[in-house]
């Protein structure tokens, strides 16, 4: 029996997998007062490749045949950003504001700051060696660079589309395969995009990720796989970010991005899902987003106060602080989903005539 979810065109467990994944990488970017506590997830950053292969899976159903219909790559782009850039927008502009206010104590220049905004909202990566640059590419929300190699690939599986082959896919799941291979050999990690030393490495994961969920959805529509439940899905990606071996790290780390996430999402597109199971899936999801792009500037304003407010509880009570935060966080996702996002998107669609993908929405 098909589940109710993906009946209504919706892949529940999909949307579970992704809102988990959100939430691994929020306790990744957490300032952590006690050193080391922040490892309770170790390999949370693997959360960004599994977000590329829901994508190219997710993608794939809902404009595999639109594109081979003749839907044009004009009105791919305008649906593609209809669907990341307000989210991002907001968030941009929220940091670059807390930034200007606090400019006298961080030593911020105008001159670098007006720029350097301009060029963040053009979706533009900054130029390293600039006075507002840490050296990332996007300094006002770091995982803004997630976003820059999701269009890339986003755009290119619609340049190709009508062309895209078994082998022309093989061949690009390869490339980004030997990408990877090569970065987890000369650096023991995959932990790399988010700065420009190794973002040659965000352009590898992105490319094997999102064509690696490309060729699991075509493996999806020829042969479904078995109904498993949900909650085991979800033991695994935990597992999987939370494994830390003495050594071999790359290794590990290349192992679980190309033998368990693509499996993964395979099993999870076919998931036994219940009523209870459906409803957490969907709700996480419509979460997953918010939550990626709006902790930074929930950063930016809460972990100050809880340093300067409540030094003394904040670091001998790192683990309610940070459930504290974890709400926070939920909560501020939830209301810009509700209150700015979905209707923003719903008006652009209509103004421009956009569709509005109704499947789980695809990953930063």
């Amino acid at each position: 029996m098909t589940p109710r979810s993906q009946a209504a065109g919706r892949f529940a467990t999909l949307d579970l997998l992704r809102g988990l994944a959100a939430l691994a990488i929020l306790s990744r970017h957490y300032d952590w007062p006690v050193a080391g506590m922040m490892h309770f997830l170790p390999r949370s950053y693997l959360a960004v490749d599994l977000f590329f292969v829901l994508s190219g899976f997710v993608l794939a159903h809902a404009y595999g045949e639109r594109l081979r219909e003749g839907f044009g790559l004009g009105r791919f782009l305008r649906a593609r950003l209809i669907r990341l850039y307000p989210l991002y927008a907001l968030a941009t502009v929220v940091v670059a504001l807390l930034l200007l206010a606090s400019r006298v104590r961080r030593g911020l220049e105008l001159s670098s700051w007006a720029p350097a905004l301009a060029l963040s909202l053009g979706f533009a990566p900054i130029p390293p060696g600039w006075s507002i640059s840490t050296g990332d590419l996007y300094p006002f929300v770091g995982v803004g660079w997630s976003l820059l190699w999701e269009l890339a690939v986003n755009l290119l599986f619609a340049a190709i589309a009508l062309r895209l082959s078994r082998r022309a896919l093989a061949i690009l799941i390869a490339a980004g395969l030997a990408a990877i291979a090569i970065a987890a050999s000369w650096y023991g990690s995959l932990d790399f995009g988010v700065a420009w030393a190794g973002a040659w490495v965000g352009a590898g994961r992105a490319l094997f990720g999102f064509f690696a969920g490309v060729a699991v959805y075509r493996v999806h529509r020829a042969r479904p796989a078995i109904g498993v439940r949900p909650w085991l899905l979800a033991l695994v990606l935990l597992a999987a970010l939370t494994w830390e071996p003495a050594r071999g790290g790359g290794l590990l780390d290349l192992g679980i991005v190309v033998a368990v996430f693509p499996p993964l999402v395979w099993l999870a597109a076919s998931a036994d899902e219940g009523p209870r199971s459906s409803a957490v899936g969907i709700a996480l999801g419509r979460l997953s987003y918010p939550l990626y792009l709006m902790q930074t500037p929930v950063q930016a304003l809460m972990v100050p106060a809880l340093k300067y407010g409540f030094a003394g509880s904040f670091a001998a009570a790192p683990w309610t602080w940070f459930a504290v935060y974890c709400a926070v966080s939920i909560a501020v996702a939830w209301v810009t989903a509700v209150w700015f996002d979905e209707p923003v998107r719903a008006w652009l669609s209509r103004r421009f005539r956009a569709p509005q993908v109704t499947a789980a929405q695809s990953a930063p």
